[in-house]
């Protein structure tokens, strides 16, 4: 049986591979937003000059088998030595999680093993590779952990969690689900926030551009941070804005944006946005009105209830801050930041002194 190994390193041989892109994801076991064409597409966009492109693919004859969307990164070690990383593409200022390998069901363990041989061939210069969210649920920690492994690196790991809720048939079977305290919450919050005013959940992209959604979500989002004395993500990191608005145009053209927003009267008072893909609303910011108690967590419970009546299946909520979440009935899933390092001389040093990219020891 032949197989035959390819590396991509550029950004119009990349845009080659759509369609046979789109036709792998569809075979993969990983389906999930961050692995899909589109979204890494307008990611690169946002590329920054000092990565390159390092895309491995595997064909079995003229089949392709396996996708890896890596890229190459400077770091820096102790501040002072500098250093190349494995990543994958699109984990960076995007709130994309769940990074994986995008493989052909048939021929994962055969594909693997091309994979970590064409990184141990094809990337000499990087000293380690670094995946902050993969799952545990779905194989990905595991089929990362066995590329690395193949390629001749020690891996290390930490736990980290994410949060996802499956939903069911109808929005009465959602709410039986809860606590009887969150529902009684959530019932005295909706009263008190509905007073003399109407209030009600729309999805914004059936009543304005993606831009003016993306505004009425920085706007919501801003507000409640600076009730804090505190920068939201947006202020925090504007690459992550730039891309998220970007990301939020091209969604709109694949029916993808879920903006779902709670108006008290004709005011937007909170707001729960995301993407949708394969059933899947995934929720990538929020927002809400800090002066109205309870706006928050109304929102949460309306959005819940219209994917519930837009016949979606998951309501994922991605990793941390996980105890809200699980009062809405998240499911805790078990994940781990992945850290490998080149099994010589300076990678024998950086993991005996328990050197990890936090930013203090490794700043990627």
């Amino acid at each position: 049986m032949f197989y035959s190994t390819s590396i991509i390193s550029s950004r119009k041989e990349f845009k080659l591979l759509k369609p046979a892109w789109d036709s792998l994801i569809d075979d993969s076991d990983d389906k999930n937003l961050f692995l899909t064409f589109d979204w890494i597409d307008c990611w690169l966009d946002f590329f920054p000059q000092d990565c390159t492109l390092f895309i491995v693919l595997i064909h079995k004859e003229q089949q392709l088998i396996a996708i890896a969307p890596l890229y190459k990164a400077p770091i820096k070690i102790l501040n002072a030595i500098p250093a190349r990383v494995i990543r994958v593409l699109g984990d960076q200022y995007s709130s994309a999680e769940y990074q994986d390998l995008i493989l052909d069901r048939e021929h994962k363990e055969e594909a693997l093993r091309k994979i970590g041989s064409a990184i141990k061939n094809n990337a000499k210069e990087c000293l380690a590779a670094w995946s902050p969210f993969s799952d545990e649920s779905t194989g990905a920690a595991a089929r990362l952990e066995k590329v690395m492994t193949a390629a001749d690196y020690q891996v290390g790991s930490r736990s980290i969690a994410f949060y996802r809720l499956p939903l069911p048939d109808n929005a009465k079977t959602y709410e039986s689900r809860l606590k009887t305290k969150q529902r009684n919450n959530i019932r005295r919050y909706r009263k008190q926030l509905s007073g003399q005013e109407n209030l009600r959940l729309k999805n914004l992209r059936d009543l304005m551009s993606p831009e003016e959604v993306f505004t009425v979500l920085e706007n919501l989002h801003s507000q409640r941070w600076l009730s804090k004395g505190e920068t939201g993500a947006f202020e925090r990191n504007p690459k992550f804005r730039e891309f998220l608005k970007a990301y939020t145009i091209r969604a709109s053209k694949l029916g993808q944006i879920a903006a779902f927003c709670l108006f008290q009267g004709p005011k937007p008072i909170a707001i729960r946005f995301g993407f949708t893909y394969n059933n899947t609303m995934y929720e990538i910011q929020s927002g809400f009105d800090p002066s109205l108690n309870g706006a928050g967590l109304a929102s949460i419970d309306m959005a819940i209830k219209a994917a519930i009546s837009d016949h979606l299946e998951v309501y994922d909520f991605l990793a941390f801050e996980g105890e809200y979440k699980q009062r809405f009935g998240a499911i805790k899933k078990p994940g781990k930041r992945l850290f490998a390092i080149k099994k010589n001389l300076l990678g024998w040093l950086v993991t005996r002194a328990g050197l990890w990219p936090t930013g203090r020891y490794i700043q990627m």
